[in-house]
């Protein structure tokens, strides 16, 4: 009926407005709240059979998850995410997928690093700098932790232009500060100085 249409279509953007907000407590490192929001947004899209937003909220939650050093729940909604891919082949969200999937293999593999190396040049291909300097950081941590300091400065350093890249369309220099600023982005800078030190 037309009202069920209006309340599944005022359901399906509550939905966008929790996955908007899980990215902003993202950004700010706040995971919990993160995870909190996605969730929410997962069980809304479920409701309305909303597959496409159903992936890229498992795989924010996968993303979170590692953060929060809960292996397991990551790896349960990586899962979950790639039934859902595998069925409906979501093109743009294949950068955010690749990502999840090179952090569950490279966890359960750590001295298989080619899963984030593939990562990047899915990202790269895609046009997703967001994405892709997140991969560039990721993969100088876990060469920092295998104790290949050189790759990891290289890869830190990938990072870093990857976000001027980013900043270069910017037109306003406050803007450029307010980017850079935010938790997220702003600890791939506290990370090359801890490589220097």
């Amino acid at each position: 009926t037309e009202s069920q249409a209006n309340t599944n279509q005022n359901r399906h953007s509550l939905g966008h407005v929790k996955l908007i907000k899980g990215q902003y407590q993202y950004l700010k490192l706040n995971f919990a709240d993160s995870s909190s929001h996605f969730s929410n947004a997962y069980t809304i899209f479920n409701e309305v059979a909303a597959k496409d937003d159903m992936l890229e909220a498992l795989l924010k939650l996968s993303l979170v998850h590692r953060y929060m050093d809960d292996h397991e729940a990551a790896r349960d909604y990586a899962k979950q995410a790639a039934k859902i891919f595998r069925e409906i082949n979501c093109g743009y969200l294949k950068p955010l997928y690749s990502y999840v999937v090179a952090l569950n293999e490279c966890h359960d593999d750590p001295e298989s690093l080619a899963p984030m190396l593939e990562a990047i040049e899915v990202s790269k291909a895609f046009g997703t700098r967001e994405w892709t300097w997140q991969i560039q950081f990721h993969l100088a941590r876990l060469y920092r932790e295998a104790g290949d300091i050189s790759n990891s400065v290289k890869y830190c350093r990938e990072s870093i232009n990857t976000l001027k890249e980013i900043t270069e369309s910017f037109d306003d220099p406050d803007q450029v500060a307010s980017y850079l600023q935010v938790p997220l982005r702003r600890q791939v800078f506290d990370f090359v100085k801890s490589l220097r030190s």
